[in-house]
């Protein structure tokens, strides 16, 4: 069995494996979203409204970008499966880091989102690394989010404060946090089946790809 090093993509000038081609296009999206993110504290500046029309275009950069390292990460799920040069994965982890360290760093100012990419089970083994699982989680606050095209859903709904600061209910879809009025909102659409508003914390989990096998 060839390894991901063995791999390559000719048709990428000066591609290396796929690996190298990931991290690079990690890379592309970190500058579009911290390039998106500089473009909203600048239109914060002079409109602290977080209603401002001007927000809509960047948001949608965001989501796109978040959209795209889902991608990424997908088909990382499946080359990490195989044995892998801990060199080729030391870059790649270098750059979800910095795709989350920007994302978090926004966090809380308007509608901004941020980014946790999770290693789970990482087995090292001499110079190979495989990782069972890898998790992108993305959070996205102010805004109501959107189900990546042939995705499936995380819903959790927890008490906590929301943007007034009083206490409510917030939701996560897919890791996208949202207010009460979307909690209302896809109560109305998936019916009793999700009773998002009882009086405990609920976690409805709708087959999203932690791990391979689910992809």
């Amino acid at each position: 069995m060839s390894t991901i090093s063995e791999t390559r993509n000719d048709g990428i000038p000066g591609s290396g494996s796929l690996l190298s081609v990931l991290a690079h296009d990690l890379n592309n999206v970190l500058g579009g979203v911290t390039g998106a993110l500089s473009l909203i504290e600048f239109e914060k500046e002079d409109s602290p409204d977080l209603h401002n029309p001007a927000y809509d275009s960047y948001l949608d950069i965001l989501e796109k970008s978040s959209l795209r390292a889902s991608g990424i990460v997908q088909q990382l799920l499946v080359l990490t499966r195989q044995p892998t040069d801990r060199s080729e994965i030391i870059p790649l982890a270098e750059s979800l880091e910095r795709l989350a360290a920007s994302l978090q760093a926004a966090s809380g100012t308007g509608p901004a989102i941020s980014m946790e990419a999770v290693p789970g089970e990482a087995r090292i083994r001499g110079n190979s690394i495989r990782f069972e699982k890898l998790i992108l989680r993305i959070l996205l606050t102010g805004h109501p989010g959107r189900q990546p095209d042939g995705g499936e859903i995380l819903l959790s709904v927890y008490p906590g404060n929301g943007p007034s600061g009083k206490p409510g209910w917030r939701l996560k879809i897919l890791g996208i946090e949202c207010g009460i009025g979307l909690v209302r909102e896809l109560a109305a659409w998936y019916g009793p089946d999700l009773d998002f508003l009882s009086s405990s914390v609920r976690e409805v989990d709708l087959g999203f790809p932690a791990d391979v096998e689910s992809i």
